[in-house]
């Protein structure tokens, strides 16, 4: 059994559905593009340049597409993932264009900070950027003036992000963007599921051309629109079954951690949760034990890259923090199995 790491993709389980992403969105002005980083970076097209307020935890990647036209200033975010409203309304000022707004590993900011926020853009009138890569299930959309979501996140797809509002004037010129050419990630995908079925020995290859092709997409410097590939694929993905498979799996395990101790990065209530982050002491050892057993856990996120390495407790919650995998892949047996795991580690470390 083998858990986390990238998606694979079945082929043969794929089936008509009605509740797809097109249709989740349908109400929304929308632009497909190969990324998340994509779709910022073809907003930046339509916003005025000047102050940008981004969150203190936050991937390099988002950090990157600001660095050319914006001045940016960071916000605290606190140990359990929510702004702190004192440090956010001592950097508002006349020169902010923009406030870049995150919800984390699923759960929104809470409402009375929503509102706030919102008094604040009518005061200063910034627009507000809503990363809703970690939050798109639990609900579209909260104030954002732009919402942005990386659908690779969430989806057996090699390419994939999505920009949209409820604003029709965004005037960006998308018919003269590229569509993106299908990469070698498709190619893993499904070898890594034969590889999983027993039916190829790929492992090593798989690995490598997830690695080759994340480094190339690091590298990218244009601006392309989804594959035409990943916007079929994205049809047979019901959103429904995604949502129920998540909160089951998320409540699994969230029992299980509660039994051992372990500290839970978020309450995890009402929410579509794209991982179970958890925090500890020693990290690094846990994740290896995890690794030797096939449970492959990301971080979300290093800092380096973001000009936050120094930030004291951006640096303690990069250092402590563990995304373990949820998402619909998988089923009871194998939470279970990843419950059992932690249960045994506990208790060799006691």
């Amino acid at each position: 059994m083998e858990l986390g790491s990238n998606f694979e993709l079945d082929i043969s389980s794929l089936h008509n559905t009605k509740s797809h992403i097109f249709r989740y969105l349908e109400s929304y002005h929308t632009y497909y593009m190969d990324s998340g980083r994509s779709a910022l970076a073809v907003l930046n097209q339509v916003l005025a340049s000047g102050i940008i307020l981004l969150p203190s935890y936050i991937c390099e990647s988002v950090v990157k597409v600001y660095r050319e036209n914006f001045s940016i200033v960071f916000y605290k975010i606190k140990r359990d993932f929510t702004v702190d409203t004192e440090d956010l309304d001592s950097k508002l000022s006349e020169g902010v264009t923009a406030v870049y707004l995150m919800h984390y590993f699923g759960q929104l900011q809470d409402e009375m900070f929503l509102n706030w926020l919102n008094k604040k853009r009518r005061q200063y009138e910034f627009v507000i950027i809503e990363d809703t890569t970690h939050s798109i299930f639990t609900k579209r959309r909260t104030i954002g003036d732009y919402c942005v979501c990386s659908l690779r996140k969430w989806f057996p797809i090699s390419d994939g992000g999505v920009l949209y509002s409820e604003n029709e004037q965004m005037d960006i010129p998308f018919a003269d963007i590229s569509a993106k050419n299908p990469s070698a990630v498709l190619e893993a995908m499904i070898l890594k599921k034969l590889y999983l079925e027993g039916k190829a020995d790929g492992n090593e290859l798989y690995r490598k051309i997830f690695t080759e092709e994340e480094e190339k997409l690091d590298k990218q410097g244009e601006i392309y629109r989804i594959s035409e590939l990943s916007r079929s694929l994205l049809k047979y993905f019901s959103i429904d079954d995604l949502k129920e498979k998540r909160r089951e799996n998320y409540r699994m395990l969230r029992n299980a951690l509660q039994e051992c101790g372990m500290e839970l990065a978020l309450e995890g209530k009402q929410m579509v949760p794209l991982a179970c982050p958890v925090y500890l002491n020693g990290r690094e050892e846990f994740r290896q034990y995890l690794a030797e057993h096939r449970v492959y856990c990301a971080v979300h996120w290093p800092l380096a890259g973001t000009g936050l390495e120094d930030h004291k407790d951006a640096k303690e919650m990069s250092e402590q923090i563990l995304s373990l995998p949820i998402d619909q892949r998988y089923g009871a047996e194998h939470i279970q199995y990843l419950a059992e795991l932690i249960r045994d580690y506990v208790k060799i470390r006691r």
